[in-house]
């Protein structure tokens, strides 16, 4: 009797183990991305309709779902705004996807703050080949020493050199894209001149924007070491020594008369017009992000630009920053039971991983010039990815406090004054500093 039991037991699992398992619903938020290319264009593909901002996220979906039969994976296509309402609707784990972008430092995607009350899973153990990625990459998905998304592309700020205007004013472009301060700010005032001798200044050395969420001013200010938050997030430091210093120096050569008229202002359009579309164009050195550069300048733009790094200041190395485009994973709950969870959370995290992965990240390079979040991807066709992937080894991650986006506003508008000269670099860094601690001491209540 005994030895049937065990018998019916072992027949009765062998049965559970052969059953088809019950199907999955992974389900994916997402905001628009890169657009499909036009049919006959690099990169277009076939399935999807030209422009469609969703098609290289589709297409990845389609693959994973052919590898994992009896998973159906269902994309939720927002525009931006819609996708910051509905994660802050979120009240609980019942309410979440298994995946959305995690916030880039735009307040737009998951905050890295979930991660405490439990609602953002920890990647750690299921990311593939960490070694791989940029440390950019990983700092930006990083909270509290785990990391929390899948680091897919990035964008960073670049200097973008035009060659046109150093030939004519015969100033050397620096050696492998390598300057120091001194060197920067050398070319900067030998760029600057009035070219056709009517005692007026109409070409300028350099110029940068201040402007709301825009990235290309933050290196100058990182040039000496210093930091923005703490490494805990709960204090302004960017009115230290070295964050005043970097803002006096930067200050002091737009004094000079070397800088584009706008600096300081939010035209970048402006500053870009000058650079790059002009009939003469009047601006030597413009910094750039490599979307932007991507985007506006497609056409072998190293024949007319060349891409350096930002200047070395005392902290010793190009400093840049990096705002990282990646997918997190969130504690959903639709009530089906642990095994079920245990399932999905298995298969999103499968999911993250064919999203960062080097198969990915190649497609992205080559069809839409993003620049790769690993090591592995070639980008031996686009000179300007190579050189932007080289700088990311010096980029910084934005920090990742849930507030950002206020506390960028705040300290751009604080950046522009004192770059218009309404205000000294000191007194500006502390203004900005009194308003962002108001932000964070409200964030940690």
């Amino acid at each position: 009797m005994r030895r049937a039991v065990v018998l019916a037991v072992v027949v009765l699992i062998g049965l559970a183990c052969r059953a088809p398992m019950r199907e999955v619903e992974l389900v994916v938020w997402d905001g628009p991305r890169w657009p499909n290319p036009p049919p006959g264009h690099a990169g277009h593909d076939p399935r999807f309709a030209a422009g469609d901002r969703y098609a290289w996220l589709k297409g990845a979906l389609a693959e994973f779902a052919t590898r994992h039969p009896g998973v159906r994976v269902r994309l939720v296509e927002m525009n931006w705004p819609e996708l910051a309402l509905a994660l802050a609707s979120v009240t609980g784990p019942a309410d979440l996807p298994d995946l959305a972008p995690l916030d880039e430092g735009t307040g737009r995607g998951v905050p890295h703050a979930w991660l405490v009350p439990g609602w953002l899973e920890p990647v750690d153990r299921y990311l593939d080949d960490k070694a791989d990625f940029c440390p950019a990459a990983l700092a930006a998905c990083s909270f509290r020493g785990r990391l929390v998304g899948f680091p897919v592309s990035l964008d960073l700020p670049v200097l973008v050199l035009n060659r046109t205007l150093f030939a004519e004013r015969n100033v050397a472009l620096p050696a492998e894209g390598r300057w120091t301060w001194e060197e920067f700010a050398a070319a900067a005032r030998r760029l600057t001149a009035d070219r056709d001798g009517d005692g007026l200044i109409d070409a300028w050395g350099f110029g940068v924007g201040a402007l709301r969420g825009q990235l290309e001013l933050w290196p100058f200010l990182y040039l000496d070491g210093a930091e923005v938050l703490s490494p805990g997030l709960d204090a302004y430091t960017l009115d230290g020594p070295t964050g005043v210093r970097a803002l006096e120096r930067l200050v002091a050569l737009v004094a000079e008369g070397v800088a584009h008229p706008e600096t300081g202002t939010a035209a970048t359009g402006a500053l870009f017009r000058d650079f790059a579309l002009g009939e003469r164009r009047t601006v030597g050195i413009l910094p750039l992000t490599v979307s932007t550069l991507q985007a506006y300048l497609p056409h072998s733009p190293l024949d007319r630009f060349e891409v350096a790094e930002y200047p070395i200041g005392e902290a010793g190395y190009p400093v840049t920053v990096a705002r990282v485009s990646a997918y997190a994973v969130l504690a959903a709950d639709r009530g089906a039971g642990r095994a079920d969870a245990s399932r999905r959370r298995r298969l999103a995290m499968e999911l993250g991983n064919l999203l960062s992965s080097t198969s990915q990240g190649r497609l992205l390079a080559a069809n839409f010039g993003a620049v790769p979040a690993r090591a592995q991807v070639a980008t031996a066709g686009n000179p300007t990815l190579a050189r932007a992937f080289q700088m990311a080894t010096w980029a910084r991650a934005l920090p990742p406090h849930p507030g950002w986006p206020e506390i960028d506003a705040v300290i751009q508008d604080e950046l522009g004054l004192a770059l218009r000269g309404d205000k000294g670099p000191e007194e500006a860094l502390r203004a900005a500093g009194r308003k962002v601690r108001e932000i964070l001491d409200e964030a940690g209540r």
